[in-house]
């Protein structure tokens, strides 16, 4: 299998990393850049490019965060893994019955 990198995706995956952690006071788009060894245009970039695609926010005091959508999708993982044990709970006691 050939392997595919995709630098710009890569770099987006570090800023939303970045991001992680600063959901109160946001971060800098300096920090961001610091972070995630580019330079404070590219950093700013990709922030906008996330806030576009709904991963990532501007405070009003022009920090950075991750979005609240980034945060439901989380829940919905919490959910569905939540799901699961519940599935493997009742399997559980239907054997634990026998």
């Amino acid at each position: 299998m050939e392997r595919y990198e995709c630098d710009a995706q890569q770099r987006l995956l570090k800023v939303i990393d970045a991001l992680v952690g600063h959901e109160v006071d946001g971060i800098s788009a300096k920090d961001v850049a610091g972070l995630t060894g580019t330079n404070n245009a590219t950093a700013f970039r990709d922030l906008q490019n996330l806030q576009i695609a709904g991963w990532a926010e501007q405070l009003e005091d022009g920090g950075w965060r991750i979005s609240v959508n980034a945060a439901k999708m989380l829940r919905r993982i919490n959910d569905g893994i939540n799901s699961a044990l519940s599935r493997v709970n009742s399997a559980r006691r239907s054997y634990q019955d026998v």
